[in-house]
């Protein structure tokens, strides 16, 4: 009705309402989907259906989160976006597909040529490469592949080895262990405990039993001198499992605000897809709160393949791509039990477990 009051043509108009209608689409996308997957791709580009409005709608999401503050738009986020904006562009423009086989062979070939550009192995990197499935080339970034292949290589003798930088505005983690249930739990945890938390993580296994992980992290505000540092002498000399929960926990109940807590209730909805299930987990936001649940679905007999957080406000929301241990599908007795475990433990009224703890200051890591 206001673009007609503006003397605007029908084009235009159609155009508005679609924006309108789609303003959400591309930032929700990026921020909570595996943009790996091909049907979240198709699903995206069936909605948006052509380039014009694909381009529109990327400005309006910058627009949009830039004017709502640094927590709706930052360089994650954006780099996030653009990610998604590439692929689905290549999905309308058939002419110039970009497939999952292209992008890992161009991910392969890029992340060789950095390997010898750096003086390093590029017979490492293939080797690093032949040892993963396909889709781990389409998730991570070339150079990340080449520091988990030099990872892998150095954790001879030792059972874990993890390095932390900034690139492209956003803090990375790489982790190389041998693999172990709770593997990601330990990593999340430690990572809470040094005051960051995991905006997004990606999990995956070689043929030979060694597990590599690429996490994108907030590190702690204000910043704190010599932190990546630090962080990687905790995860290269980890604590048991018991004592970290107890840390997390203590963090968790000092950090606790009960006024933000009435105001967010914990919800879970499931999806069961070709590739994994989907388990979009909306809660308050807590330190810990990545570590919690992958303790969870590790106890349920689950593996995380991949995780993404949104922060809004005191509200967070994360999407869990998990695969059951014994390979069984997810059925309805599964989801419920899934569901009810995240209820029990994050749910905000007669909550079990940690979260009950007395509040009182973390211990210094």
């Amino acid at each position: 009705a206001v673009a007609r009051r503006l003397g605007l043509p029908a084009s235009s108009i159609a155009l508005v309402e679609r924006m309108v209608e789609l303003h959400l689409l591309l930032p929700v996308t990026a921020t909570r989907r595996d943009l790996s997957d091909p049907d979240v791709i198709e699903e995206v580009a069936r909605s948006i259906r052509d380039r014009e409005t694909l381009a529109c709608l990327h400005l309006l999401a910058a627009a949009d989160g830039i004017a709502t503050g640094p927590s709706a738009w930052s360089d994650w986020t954006a780099a996030l976006v653009e990610q998604l904006v590439v692929r689905v562009r290549a999905t309308l423009d058939r002419d110039s597909r970009n497939d999952l086989a292209d992008r890992a062979m161009a991910t392969a070939r890029e992340a060789q040529r950095i390997a010898l550009i750096d003086g390093g192995d590029a017979e490492r990197v293939r080797a690093h490469l032949a040892a993963l499935p396909m889709r781990y080339a389409t998730v991570v970034p070339p150079d990340v592949v080449v520091g988990h292949a030099d990872l892998a290589a150095a954790i001879d003798g030792h059972d874990l080895a993890a390095t932390v930088f900034d690139a492209d505005g956003v803090t990375r983690l790489l982790v190389a262990a041998r693999d172990r249930p709770g593997l990601l739990a330990t990593v999340a945890g430690t990572v809470s405990v040094n005051r960051g938390s995991v905006l997004e993580a990606h999990a995956h296994t070689r043929s030979d039993g060694i597990a590599v992980q690429f996490l994108v992290l907030a590190p702690p505000d204000p910043p704190e001198p010599d932190w990546h540092e630090r962080l990687e002498s905790a995860l290269h000399d980890p604590v048991h499992p018991d004592e970290l929960a107890d840390a997390v926990a203590r963090r968790r109940g000092y950090a606790r605000d009960p006024a933000a807590a009435a105001e967010v209730d914990t919800h879970v909805t499931i999806e069961d897809t070709p590739r994994a299930t989907v388990v979009e987990l909306q809660t308050r936001d807590r330190p810990g709160l990545l570590h919690l649940a992958a303790r969870l679905f590790t106890d349920l007999g689950y593996d995380i393949d991949s995780v993404k957080a949104s922060v809004q406000g005191p509200r967070v929301i994360d999407t869990f791509y998990v695969r059951r241990r014994d390979g069984r599908p997810v059925d309805g007795e599964a989801e419920t039990e899934l569901e009810l475990a995240f209820l029990s433990e994050l749910g905000d009224s007669g909550v079990t477990g940690p979260l009950n703890e007395p509040s009182s200051p973390p211990a210094e890591p």
